[in-house]
């Protein structure tokens, strides 16, 4: 089975992920940015990845339109901790009730963002702070939004890479790249790095 990790990301966190799921599968790893729907005609399955804000998998509408009805696995990455719960209210609102669908957790850094978002979380966190009865998941949020944080446990994909070896069987994961050119993808004029 011909398979390609796509993601997309804002502070590096998803595309350690990403690089991650590819290494441990061999297969190639592509960003979002310049993507194109004929880059995925020769794969069977795709393996899609977003940061998470407010319940959204960033670009997931477009990964579904690219897709074109092809199976598709999702991760998600997000900074709160994994909770009873979440990762059904993230299937739900984002639609993915028949894709096998993971969440991981990540970080912020908070240097890296848009002013526009660091307002927004601001001002999350600073409502939170004040909620006289918060739930556990929002005392958690109003901490975590103070400043640049860092919680990537890869090992955490490791769930995700079972079930795609699941799916493709007895076929397997076909490699996408002799060994010497299996480091993976960047676009041109970016490092490895974000």
């Amino acid at each position: 089975m011909k398979t390609i990790v796509i993601y997309n990301t804002q502070t590096g966190f998803t595309k350690q992920y990403a690089e991650y799921i590819a290494q441990k599968l061999g297969c190639l790893c592509w960003p979002m940015r310049g993507l194109y729907s004929q880059i995925l005609e020769d794969y069977d399955l795709v393996i899609f990845g977003s940061w998470v804000m407010g319940g959204a998998l960033n670009h997931l509408p477009r990964m579904h339109q690219l897709c074109r009805n092809r199976p598709m696995v999702v991760f998600g990455v997000g900074s709160t901790s994994e909770s009873e719960g979440l990762d059904e209210l993230l299937i739900s609102q984002n639609h993915l009730e028949n894709t096998p669908f993971f969440y991981f957790r990540g970080g912020l850094r908070l240097e890296q963002l848009p002013i526009h978002h660091r307002m927004m979380l601001r001002s999350v966190q600073k409502a939170l702070a004040r909620k006289k009865n918060p739930q556990p998941q929002e005392a958690e949020m109003a901490q975590l939004l103070q400043s640049s944080f860092d919680r990537v446990d890869l090992s955490l994909a490791d769930a995700l890479v079972k079930k795609v070896r699941e799916l493709a069987g007895e076929e397997g994961i076909e490699r996408t790249a002799p060994e010497a050119e299996s480091a993976p993808h960047t676009e041109p004029g970016t490092s490895s790095e974000e």
